[in-house]
């Protein structure tokens, strides 16, 4: 089975061609969707890990393990937030931030 690409000037972009059928590939641009400036310290966290989030978005909150297991879910209603980890294990953890439209994450260390 021979395959050939042939470019289709009416969509800019090519088509692949398999015995005679085709098929349009036609890329599309995503914009990002960032959420908010997240400043996530100190790092190393001990006992208290501070979150401060600059913009005016309520975030679910999940804390992950390094093997994936979501450990704690909170809400993050404010600019200034502080979680006690002392419970955690020492280890490398993830915060992932949800929004309701995007997801961000960030890493932090307990010692």
């Amino acid at each position: 089975m021979r395959s050939e690409y042939i470019w289709d000037e009416t969509i800019a972009g090519w088509i692949l061609g398999v015995k005679g059928y085709y098929y349009r590939s036609v890329l599309i641009e995503v914009p990002e969707i960032r959420i908010n400036d997240l400043r996530v310290f100190p790092y190393p966290a001990e006992s208290v890990l501070n979150i401060k989030n600059s913009g005016a978005d309520v975030l679910n909150c999940t804390i992950i393990s390094i093997s994936g297991q979501q450990l704690r879910q909170f809400r993050l209603e404010g600019s200034n937030t502080h979680i006690n980890i002392e419970a955690l294990p020492k280890g490398v953890y993830f915060l992932q931030f949800n929004n309701g439209v995007a997801i961000s994450s960030k890493k932090f260390v307990k010692p």
